[in-house]
């Protein structure tokens, strides 16, 4: 088994006291820009994981390092922060079976299908190929995952070129 080092990304509370500002929203811009060391408190408060950084341990160039995102980053990234109809993404109207999601400015990788409002399907391009994956509604990990590799589709296409073709011969 090999060893990895694995960075988790979750949900905390910062505390920042005292922020003076012309209002809530100039307030909460304020502490945004402040380092979490800069924070009055912290809590961890159970907060969800939203995705996990892995690195091969011994990789020192991070050549194999993978950033995976779990259910709630992947539906965050998926969310427009708009309504937007389908006609303006160029999708298909939804339809009572299928109901896509897409927001190129968030997420170009990623789209979403929910299926008889039963099932997200989650389609993710990656570079080394394509991610589909199902899960039950409002289940954080897929019930099924399927991945298509794009050397594996290559391999596909040659072994196809390379037989020869039959010709047929009128009579």
């Amino acid at each position: 088994m090999a060893l990895y080092n694995v960075h988790l990304y979750r949900e905390m509370r910062l505390t920042f006291r005292g922020i003076e500002a012309a209002s809530h929203e100039a307030a909460a811009a304020i502490a945004r820009e402040r380092q979490a060391e800069e924070a009055d408190d912290t809590d961890d408060c159970d907060g969800q994981e939203f995705a996990a950084l892995v690195d091969v341990a011994g990789d020192e160039e991070y050549t194999q390092s993978r950033m995976i995102d779990f259910e709630p980053e992947r539906l965050r990234k998926a969310a427009p922060e708009h309504p937007v109809a389908p006609e303006a993404l160029a999708l298909p109207a939804a339809s009572p079976r299928f109901e896509p999601s897409y927001e190129p400015e968030e997420a170009p990788d990623r789209f979403y299908v929910l299926v008889d409002g039963l099932f997200d399907v989650a389609i993710i391009r990656t570079d080394e190929g394509i991610v589909v994956d199902v899960y039950p509604k409002d289940w954080m990990e897929p019930l099924e995952s399927l991945t298509v590799w794009e050397d594996d589709i290559a391999g596909a296409e040659a072994e196809a070129n390379s037989v020869p073709e039959t010709t047929c011969k009128e009579a």
